[in-house]
């Protein structure tokens, strides 16, 4: 929540197929009694809304009394954008599915976008694969607008051949993955035609309720989702299982060492570990520097 003299600014995500960001205005002038009301809502409250499976985050708001607001758009594909809102748009509600492009366009950079963000060479969409108890579990997919084609061009002559393919996941404490943009790893692998996935499995916060279907004696489910979405990736044909490279930081590692004790060297190719937490049990009952 981001606060002004007279408006208040919420920073809303809807949980659903495409996960999508919004920023809520909320006019105070008349007080916040009359604000909260369900029909002064309905009829005063805008929506700035953004494109599916992007980062909004508040700016550096310091003026109380300031006439515009400072929030940050950024994804996977897209470099991060100062954006600035103005209060005084004179936007009605019924409208403001207008206002993002309108935003986004008040940049400290430059005044309007260039034609390279029109040509953008990249793309980002949702898949689903089915876990083993039937759960439909989402992956995050980003890749070079010309990976995967309807048929071969001239540009690429194996366009829709299986590509190198990094699959990113954690799956705990209700964590959602942060998907900003970063020249490296993500433009880097991009650039060199990866395809770059985030698997949302249970255990983490994508969806409400998630956390709790993949912890304690629901951990399992975790495990069996990330196995379903490395299946997928293979089966659907982004990679093969030789070019499959997953990625695991701390409790992020634990689907995959498990994966790696049931199916071996058949389900991926490559495991990059960060700071894995595996052996839990060794690591609460060793003996801390404290105790001795």
């Amino acid at each position: 929540i981001d606060m002004f003299r007279g408006m208040m600014f919420v920073f809303e995500q809807t949980s659903h197929f495409d996960r999508q960001q919004q920023i809520r205005t909320i006019d105070l002038s008349a007080g916040l009694d009359a604000a909260s009301s369900v029909q002064a809502r309905v009829h005063s409250d805008g929506v700035l809304h953004f494109p599916p499976l992007c980062q909004i985050t508040p700016g550096l708001n310091r003026n109380w009394n300031a006439d515009s607001m400072q929030f940050i758009y950024s994804s996977v594909i897209q470099p991060v954008k100062e954006c600035i809102f103005h209060f005084k748009n004179h936007m009605p509600a019924d409208k403001s599915r207008l206002v993002a492009p309108q935003a986004l366009m008040n940049q400290r950079q430059h005044d309007e976008f260039t034609p390279f963000d029109y040509d953008w060479p990249y793309h980002a969409y949702r898949d689903v694969c089915e876990s083993a108890d039937g759960t439909q579990i989402s992956m995050s997919i980003y890749h070079m607008r010309d990976n995967f084609v309807e048929q071969n061009t001239d540009f690429d002559a194996a366009a829709n051949n299986p590509k190198p393919c990094i699959l990113y996941v954690y799956g705990s404490y209700g964590e959602v993955p942060a998907m900003h943009f970063q020249t490296c790893p993500y433009m880097w692998l991009l650039r060199r035609r990866f395809t770059v996935v985030f698997a949302h499995v249970r255990g983490g916060g994508e969806i409400p309720g998630w956390a709790e279907e993949g912890r304690h004696k629901n951990k399992m489910r975790t495990i069996e989702d990330f196995t379903a979405c490395c299946e997928h990736l293979v089966d659907a044909g982004y990679t093969t299982a030789d070019q499959l490279v997953v990625v695991g930081t701390s409790a992020g590692a634990v689907p995959i060492g498990a994966a790696m004790n049931a199916r071996g060297d058949s389900l991926f190719g490559t495991a990059w570990l960060r700071s894995p937490f595996l052996d839990i049990c060794l690591l609460y009952t060793s003996p801390s520097p404290r105790d001795s």
